[in-house]
């Protein structure tokens, strides 16, 4: 019976270390914190896709146009990913954003925050 228990932990532990090898290979590695921190600061309001609500990106409302143009350009967004055990969420073109991490509490705060054509969703 040990053994059987001992295969299986072992067997947990490889499909682990395998699902967040394969995160890290299709994300990236963690980005720094600064740069993510300076991302949110940068743009301030984010608003969630209408099409994918696990997506974030910066609000054009309320911009100037040139402001706007310039969010409309940036190809960054954030995400959420669904099988990490390390990270949550993910930048676009950045990296993973730790759990452990202070972007990683924002970015939470984000998705609470965040509106469609101003309605409420729930928050992952």
């Amino acid at each position: 019976m040990t053994d059987f228990i001992q295969t299986f932990l072992l067997v947990c532990s490889m499909v682990t270390i395998c699902v967040e090898f394969a995160n890290i290979s299709v994300y990236g590695w963690f980005a720094k914190e600064e740069d993510i921190m300076n991302y949110i600061n940068e743009y301030g309001i984010f608003s969630k896709n209408p099409f994918n609500t696990d997506i974030l990106s910066p609000s054009v409302k309320e911009k100037t146009f040139e402001e706007s143009i310039k969010i409309l350009t940036d190809t960054r967004y954030i995400s959420i990913i669904t099988l990490s055990l390390l990270s949550k969420y993910q930048v676009k073109g950045m990296g993973l954003v730790p759990k452990w991490s202070k972007a990683h509490r924002q970015i939470k705060e984000l998705y609470k925050q965040s509106k469609i054509d101003g309605h409420d969703f729930e928050s992952n």
